[in-house]
């Protein structure tokens, strides 16, 4: 049990080590809107697109973040995100075990 939560931890920090800004941002997005329980992202070219959503979303700008869709498919591989929805703009969930981390580490 504590031979898996090392390599849990090892991960994550190997993880945020490779995406320092995309982790931080998603992390202060989850820490000042915490009332609405955010789980939800999308990743849009600039802060000028905008996304319908019908629930509260996190934004991320590729303008901010240029590697940001590649940082997330590792993120994907890592099992820390999900596609929710796989279109032109995908809907990607943070899973608990991962915002638990983001929290704890902040």
């Amino acid at each position: 049990m504590a031979e898996a939560k090392r390599s849990a931890d090892e991960n994550f920090e190997r993880v945020s080590k490779l995406m320092p800004e995309l982790i931080a941002e998603i992390r202060t997005d989850l820490l000042s809107n915490k009332e609405h329980v955010l789980r939800e992202f999308v990743i849009l070219h600039n802060e000028r697109l905008r996304f319908n959503h019908d629930k509260p979303r996190i934004e991320l700008y590729e303008s901010k973040l240029p590697a940001a869709k590649n940082q997330v498919a590792v993120l994907v591989s890592a099992g820390y995100v999900s596609v929710v929805r796989a279109t032109d703009i995908p809907i990607y969930r943070l899973e608990e075990h991962f915002v638990a981390k983001l929290e704890n580490a902040a």
